[in-house]
């Protein structure tokens, strides 16, 4: 088709590295097939590009608490708010605040799950990641126990990193996700029968949160950010969703 699958590919992972989580999911969907691509996977991939292209100044956002003045005035598109979705969630600027969430079994190759997690602060994206998990998921609520171990390690490392810059965290980090089966064997140290298979490193994150790092808080998909690091999404949904993550909705002084 007049490329280098691979070389294109790692163009993409690049951008995505660096600032546009938006595209997390079909870069990491796309790496799987970098041994032996198809025409179709050809076609997807130079789809990502031209969406690349035609979102060539979206980037990551960060706000302070308040306005400075003698700063140039840099022009930001507000993006469009839906009357027909929930509003987001609201949080001090200087709070860490952390997304994560999990697509069960969707690798029809080894049905592993996919996690995806992204940890906001000062209303942008300071760590975000989307991975194929180590082990086969046997249930939903496993995929979202497993994803939100995964993210509670990175915010447990954010904390440190933010005492050290001076932004200690003086509460617990929440970490939202939207299923309520996992956030009670975390919050409420409450192992189901189906449970009992999970390795029992991941159990860390009990003590974890009773240590007062982290309290997992369920969110509905529909305004969980992470949700479009997990699966493809229809366009007002994925940009809706990318958009927060970036940071691109303004704050109200």
């Amino acid at each position: 088709m007049g490329f280098g699958y691979r070389q294109v590919l790692g163009e993409i992972i690049y951008a995505y590295v660096v600032c546009r989580l938006d595209i997390s999911y079909a870069a990491t969907f796309l790496s799987r097939f970098s041994q032996a691509p198809a025409e179709q996977h050809y076609q997807a991939l130079k789809d990502v590009v031209k969406y690349l292209r035609c979102t060539k100044d979206w980037g990551i956002v960060y706000w302070r608490e308040n306005p400075v003045e003698s700063l140039p005035h840099v022009p930001l598109e507000q993006p469009p708010m839906d009357p027909t979705l929930p509003p987001f969630l609201i949080h001090k600027l200087s709070e860490l605040v952390g997304y994560v969430d999990a697509a069960h079994a969707t690798n029809l190759v080894n049905r592993k799950s996919v996690t995806g997690y992204a940890f906001c602060f000062a209303r942008g994206a300071i760590a975000f990641k989307t991975k194929l998990q180590t082990t086969v998921a046997t249930s939903s609520t496993e995929a979202e126990f497993v994803a939100g171990v995964s993210a509670a390690k990175v915010a447990k490392y954010l904390r440190s990193v933010l005492k050290d810059l001076g932004f200690p965290q003086r509460r617990p980090s929440p970490l939202y996700m939207d299923n309520k089966s996992a956030i009670a064997m975390i919050n409420e140290n409450k192992p189901t029968m189906c449970s009992r298979h999970i390795d029992i490193q991941y159990f860390a994150i009990q003590e974890w949160r009773e240590a007062g790092e982290i309290k997992m808080i369920h969110i509905p998909g529909i305004i969980n950010p992470s949700d479009a690091s997990t699966k493809p999404l229809g366009w007002t949904l994925h940009s809706r969703h990318v958009r927060r993550s970036m940071g691109h909705y303004r704050p109200t002084y």
